[in-house]
């Protein structure tokens, strides 16, 4: 599946997080804080999308629950994580992907 004609955003040379929410999930409102707290030290970007707009992209990359964060390096998904323990995690989590590319 291409990510890019999905999301219509032209993703082919970067590296960023595709953050999936929905509206009235408090769990995503608070991992979104969590997330922009974090991402405010990492040079990432950060692109959050609405998830109940992207059916297709929710089963093809068999979306368990929200909110998800998938790490995103030139337009192929690398990893996907549910987990929002923490700013301190999240952090961590973040910057051992970055690592990984």
């Amino acid at each position: 599946m291409n990510l890019s004609k999905l999301l219509q955003y032209d993703l082919a040379n970067e590296t960023l997080i595709l953050f999936g929410y929905t509206p009235f999930c408090g769990t995503c409102k608070l991992a979104e804080k969590m997330l922009d707290i974090t991402t405010a030290s990492i040079d990432i970007t950060v692109m959050k999308i609405d998830l109940n707009y992207y059916e297709k992209l929710s089963k093809y990359y068999e979306i368990q629950s929200v909110p998800v964060m998938l790490f995103v390096t030139n337009g192929e998904v690398r990893d996907i994580s549910y987990k929002f323990d923490s700013v301190t995690t999240l952090y961590e989590n973040i910057n051992f992907m970055l690592t990984k590319t």
